[in-house]
This record gives structure tokens, sequence and C-alpha cells, in this order.
């Protein structure tokens, strides 16, 4: 009996984490992209709201010094 109730448990534990999996996955696939170096900048710019218009976070690389 001890056997069946640890394979039993594994199985559970495994299902639910699988079904976890799946789910995180359709979340991730149905998550809108962010449009980067749209409109010319290297930001993301505010669509809606009192922002509206404004660039947010430049990608700014420093150069190297040699």
């Amino acid at each position: 009996m001890d056997n069946t109730d640890r394979h039993t448990r594994m199985l559970k534990s495994y299902a639910s984490e699988k079904e976890k999996e799946k789910k995180l996955n359709v979340l991730l696939r149905n998550k809108d992209s962010v449009e980067a170096y749209g409109n010319g900048t290297t930001g993301y710019m505010v669509k809606e709201g009192p922002n509206a218009g404004k660039v947010l976070n430049h990608i700014k690389v420093n150069k190297k010094e040699i």
C-alpha cells in the first residue's frame, strides 16, 4: 500500500505541475509585446493616460574606454 500511495502522490503532483506550466504558457502567448524602436526611439512610448506621448526607458549603451 505504501508504494501505491507514493506513486499516486507523485502522479498528482506531476499533473498539477504540468497544468500550471500549461496555464503559464497560455498567458505568455497572449501577452502583447512592447513596441521597441517604434517612432524612431529606443524606448517605449506611452499611448494612453496622463503621460501619453512620453518615451520611457531609453536604452543607453555606455561606450567602453580603450
